[in-house]
């Protein structure tokens, strides 16, 4: 049983993970069966494992097991839990050290509270593979499809040279302006959003449908799509991808038309984010 496939997803491709115990994974002095048991317990509806994840990484420091940490809590836990983990990642190791974890964690939170976090790394990261995963990470709580979010702009280290300090106070002004215009069509709920629009599942799934169809070439929000339908509805999308990464597009295609071929997809409401249909807590 390898546990590690969960740094993609929710699911094993050769085993069934709910067949098992999550109390006696957690029990375990393995801590990828201790993971594996706190996302089986958030598939359950049962989240309060989630305040234990930092001790295994604290354990730990696979990078792997790490990815699937940072995921389990992004998309199954609060807001809250999100700032915790990353309160806890800064006190232990730094900031610095841990920036890239830190940016996916708030890039998977769907919360535009995050905007504010993921540019205060990209002050001070000296990273450039951090800086573009901000990008993207920005990218996907505000753009519908990869524009001057993802893109950057002029000095802002889209080559191999780090930017300056005034290409990323552009950078900053170009993705507060376009936070704000995103703010601007949102209720005062302040609902999640996903991709510059109110989260919501069933479109999220739409889109994926439409770009297997249309594009050539899958990217980081394909899958960004991919780990927020399959954590929503608790799909199986580990057949998506083959050993090698590459999009199996009839696979990919058959479990998304199967999902709309449900008769409760109405129990999905926008705005509201799910894990393994169980409604996570504003």
């Amino acid at each position: 049983m390898n546990l590690s496939d969960l740094a993609l997803g929710f699911h094993l491709p050769d085993v069934d993970l709910g067949s098992l115990d999550y109390r006696e994974l957690i029990r375990s002095k393995s801590d990828w069966s201790v993971v594996a048991g706190i996302i089986l317990a958030c598939r359950e509806g049962n989240f309060e494992f989630l305040k234990d994840v930092h001790k295994v990484m604290q354990r730990n420091d696979g990078y792997l097991l790490w990815s699937a940490c940072i995921n389990i809590v992004g998309y199954a836990g609060t807001w809250e839990s999100v700032v915790n983990l990353s309160q806890h990642l800064s006190a232990n190791g730094g900031e610095a050290e841990n920036a890239h974890f830190i940016a996916v964690l708030f890039g998977t939170s769907c919360d535009l509270r995050a905007v504010d976090k993921l540019l205060h790394i990209y002050m001070t990261t000296k990273e450039l593979d951090t800086l573009n995963q901000i990008r993207a990470d920005l990218s996907s709580l505000l753009e519908p499809t990869n524009g001057e979010v993802f893109d950057g702009i002029d000095d802002d280290g889209d080559g191999d040279d780090m930017p300056s300090r005034d290409g990323r106070e552009r950078y900053s002004q170009v993705v507060r302006k376009r936070r704000d215009a995103v703010l601007a069509t949102l209720p005062d709920s302040r609902p999640p959003v996903f991709e510059g629009q109110i989260y919501s599942v069933i479109a999220t799934a739409r889109r994926l449908l439409e770009q297997i169809e249309a594009e050539p070439e899958y990217g980081e929000r394909f899958f960004r799509g991919k780990m927020i339908f399959e954590a929503a509805t608790g799909t199986d999308c580990s057949g998506f991808f083959d050993e090698l990464g590459r999009l199996r597009r009839i696979q990919a295609s058959a479990v998304l038309e199967g999902f709309f071929d449900r008769e409760d997809l109405n129990k999905y409401q926008v705005g509201q984010r799910y894990f393994f249909n169980y409604p996570i807590p504003s």
